[in-house]
């Protein structure tokens, strides 16, 4: 393994949202499960795949997106941290 420095844009390659709730071990947080869009992010020498910081309706593929920071609720109801992409333009 080696350090790899990403763009933190890229360009929508695909996506689809998650409206069930997946299986074990996920865990439901208090409040229940709210669907979530995730999808692959073309970075230029690699494709990764994320979390989407935006609705079914505000995606196209072939957007550009951009690294945000994201919260959501763990299974204790303790917000968590972490990354995911949105599209270029929201809150820039």
């Amino acid at each position: 393994m080696a350090v790899c420095e990403l763009p933190r844009q890229g360009r929508l390659w695909t996506w689809t949202e998650q409206t069930f709730a997946p299986r074990a071990p996920f865990v439901e947080p208090p409040t229940g499960f709210e669907p979530f869009c995730l999808g692959y992010v073309d970075l230029g020498e690699v494709i990764v795949e994320a979390r989407l910081d935006a609705t079914a309706a505000e995606l196209t593929t072939g957007m550009d997106m951009r690294l945000v920071g994201s919260t959501w609720l763990g299974p204790d109801g303790q917000e968590l941290a972490g990354y995911a992409f949105a599209p270029v333009g929201e809150d820039a």
